[in-house]
């Protein structure tokens, strides 16, 4: 296990897609590339790949997910490139297949950022946008406190008086509902989109050729940055009292939560307006006649405060970008850092999880 693990991972975008069509490749998967009209950093050429394992009318598919928030996809690129290096695929039930997308965001995994090309947010972007948006009064009064004009460099999330004053008069929960996502700002914090963006087109593309025939799908979203350092929650899109809730339940036990039951006992009332827009949801939208379990899998890093902190730092350097060479670097190392602490025990302890969350939904899957 050890030699998969140290060797999955990568330390760019570019190493990541090359090692994924590699190891897609020699396990025989049947591969679509999506290229995106801008470049990486490097002038490298960006895509959104998808590589299918099984026989193409297996009524269950397993949909594995990496770079929804890009620069998240280091780790999901990792997890991918494991399971199909250890040869996880050779105990694929005959009754089930595998869609792996990979890195679906290429321009934030490239460019170290968790949104995309337009500064959208893709896990806020699955709504329906032909019905008034959801509004967000709260970060519209954050909004020019988190980017205030002139400043130099980003706000210093505890220092900064303006944001300190937000939380006293609120509290802790309006500011945490404040920053989950808006849709009034285009250069903000964690916008959602007026209209569906590249990477959702793809997204929708593969369910109209992949998942349309299938009896039964579950996803896995792969994600960082949220929870203890290393530790992986699987969450649920579902609501709470589906049928799909109840297989996760069975299948996941209770290492697993439903994002509603989760926005409630953290106090945010309005959690469920944030629900809408997740990836995941889609394939329960879309889908209707296929019973659909929405996972994903959340692996912690830092204390939460360190990634919202590298989190402004970024927003403030898209809306700053002739800012000095040394300080946009930093910024965009620090954002590599919080969401992919890239040393082997964070490596292993992601491995190990993701491994074992992977074959408990194949395994649910198996039973239907």
């Amino acid at each position: 296990m050890g030699a998969v693990f140290a060797d999955c991972f990568s330390s760019s975008y570019a190493e990541a897609r090359s090692k994924f069509l590699e190891a897609a490749r020699a396990a025989g998967a049947s591969l679509q590339s999506f290229r995106n009209a801008h470049r990486g950093p490097n002038g490298e050429e960006l895509a959104a790949d998808a590589a299918y394992l099984g026989d193409s009318r297996a009524p269950k598919l397993l949909v594995m997910i990496s770079g929804t928030h890009g620069v998240e996809s280091l780790c999901g690129s990792g997890i991918q490139r494991g399971w199909l290096s250890a040869r996880e695929f050779d105990a694929l039930p005959s009754s089930c297949a595998v869609l792996f997308i990979h890195c679906i965001n290429p321009f934030g995994a490239a460019w170290r950022r968790r949104v995309n090309e337009d500064n959208v947010d893709l896990n806020r972007n699955f709504v329906d946008h032909g019905r008034p948006r959801f509004e967000n009064p709260h970060y519209d009064e954050l909004h020019d406190l988190l980017l205030p004009r002139g400043a130099e460099q980003p706000v210093h999330l505890q220092s900064d008086a303006g944001i300190g004053r937000f939380r006293r008069r609120y509290g802790e929960s309006a500011f945490q509902i404040a920053i989950l996502g808006q849709y009034s700002h285009a250069n903000g914090l964690n916008f959602g989109g007026h209209r569906p963006v590249w990477s959702a087109r793809v997204i929708d593309r593969l369910i109209d050729e992949h998942c349309r025939d299938r009896r039964h799908l579950a996803t896995m979203d792969l994600h960082t940055g949220l929870g203890y350092f290393g530790h992986g929650l699987v969450g649920i899109a579902n609501d709470p009292d589906s049928p799909g809730a109840s297989l996760a339940r069975a299948w996941y036990g209770p290492a697993m939560t439903t994002f509603a039951e989760a926005g409630e006992q953290a106090g945010y009332p309005d959690y469920s307006n944030f629900i809408d827009g997740l990836l995941m949801r889609a394939f329960i939208k879309r889908l209707p006649a296929v019973n659909v379990v929405a996972a994903g899998i959340e692996f912690g890093t830092f204390a939460i405060e360190r990634v919202l902190a590298a989190e402004i730092g970024d927003l403030w350097l898209h809306n700053n970008p002739q800012a000095p060479p040394a300080l946009a670097e930093r910024v965009r190392r620090e954002m590599l850092a919080v969401y992919y602490p890239a040393t082997l025990d964070w490596q292993e302890m992601v491995w190990r999880r993701a491994r074992q969350a992977i074959r408990q939904t194949l395994r649910g899957l198996a039973a239907l």
